[in-house]
């Protein structure tokens, strides 16, 4: 089990491995007698953790740092039957079953974290090499059973009532030592981190059972080695002071530089997806006003259509005018036509009317004039009369 409070900046959860997956990996369901926070999380979480080492390996140098102590360390203590407790995906069981004499084995509460063994081993290696069982209560093993049993950040996530039954079972199976990388004193841990996290002085604690826990000499700053030696017979091997100098020198000379580097290249993230959603903002409006501009063309165009109708529609209408003031036009010059006729027939008739009324003047005077005369004989007619 990793203790992530290490990465402060990462949050991540992987979803849970069922049983059927562990079943795949060759080891047998998670225990779920314990029910704790900190047993279930990693439980619950355990099976994106490969990668997770994997990633903060890429960023963080106490991993490598931390690898190459182990295994160095057992190196030096071959031959030996070893067992990690809280192996997880057996990053280091990876490397230390690779030294020539070193038999090693794991152990761990969570199938989940197990699960991540098959990126590097077979079915077959993880079936005879690691075992899935309680986190506390008596370990599936021999007294004696492993000539060294070891830890490395994994009692982080033991709480304080479960410590001393875990390390007196660890005592109980190993033959020669128990080894430790855990939290050192004084670093500052994140209480709540996966269901549970807690600093164990383990020297005191040991020193209660009964056993005197050696403290070592770090090579990195997050974890501090210590030893139990059970055999007093067998060498006590320690890394060179010059060895952890160089390893403390790599820390603190890369480190700074990694998280420098890590926060430009956040910046520059954060700067890409800044540029990323001003340009997505700029293509929306772009395709807001290109969806716009599409509408007021198909508007435009509607209406164009409109005018062009209605022009076409007028430019008819004023042929048609055309044609009608044209057929007026020959009508009027007809009617004029026929009105000058009319009025050279009018002048002709009253012409005639005239000379007609000139005629009836005249017969009508020389019809007064023949009255005249005739009322003239009648008068002398009368006079004659008589006489």
């Amino acid at each position: 089990m990793l203790d992530q409070s290490l990465d402060q900046s990462s949050h991540e959860r992987s979803p849970a491995t069922t049983d059927q997956d562990a079943a795949m990996t060759g080891t047998p369901p998670g225990p779920t007698t314990h029910e704790e926070p900190n047993f279930r999380y990693w439980r619950e979480h355990g099976a994106g953790w490969a990668a997770e080492y994997t990633r903060r390996k890429k960023q963080q140098v106490l991993y490598h740092i931390q690898e190459i102590m182990l295994t160095e360390y057992i190196a030096h203590r071959a031959p030996a039957r070893v067992l990690e407790f809280g192996c997880g995906p057996g990053r280091h069981l990876r490397n230390l079953r690779r030294i020539e004499g070193v038999d090693v084995y794991g152990f761990d509460q969570s199938a989940t974290m197990v699960s991540g063994c098959a990126t590097w081993a077979d079915h077959a290696w993880i079936k005879d090499h690691i075992t899935v069982g309680e986190p506390v209560g008596r370990l599936p093993f021999d007294d004696g059973a492993f000539d060294i049993v070891y830890s490395a950040e994994v009692l982080v996530h033991v709480s304080p009532e479960h410590l001393p039954g875990v390390l007196k079972e660890l005592l109980r199976i190993a033959r020669r030592e128990v080894f430790h990388l855990e939290t050192s004193p004084g670093y500052n841990l994140v209480g709540q981190e996966h269901g549970g996290c807690w600093y164990h002085d383990l020297p005191a604690a040991y020193e209660k059972l009964g056993r005197a826990c050696e403290v070592l000499p770090r090579g990195y700053e997050v974890h501090t080695p210590y030893r139990v030696i059970l055999d007093e017979s067998a060498e006590a091997w320690s890394w060179s002071p010059l060895f952890l100098a160089q390893c403390r020198k790599m820390e603190e000379d890369l480190q700074p530089t990694i998280w420098s580097t890590m926060a430009a290249a956040d910046e520059a993230m954060r700067r890409a997806a800044g540029a990323e959603a001003a340009a997505a903002d700029a293509t929306a409006r772009v395709a807001a006003l290109t969806d716009d501009m599409s509408a007021r063309t198909r508007d435009f165009e509607s209406r164009l259509g409109e005018a062009t109708a209605a022009v076409e529609a007028a430019q008819r209408a004023a042929g048609e005018a055309q044609a009608m003031i044209a057929n007026l036009q020959q009508q009027l010059a007809a009617e004029q036509a026929g009105a000058a006729a009319l009025r050279q027939e009018c002048q002709a008739a009253r012409a005639s009317a005239e000379h007609a009324v000139r005629m009836w003047v005249a017969t009508q005077q020389r019809l007064d004039q023949y009255l005249h005369r005739s009322e003239q004989a009648l008068r002398r007619i009368e006079s004659l009369q008589k006489r």
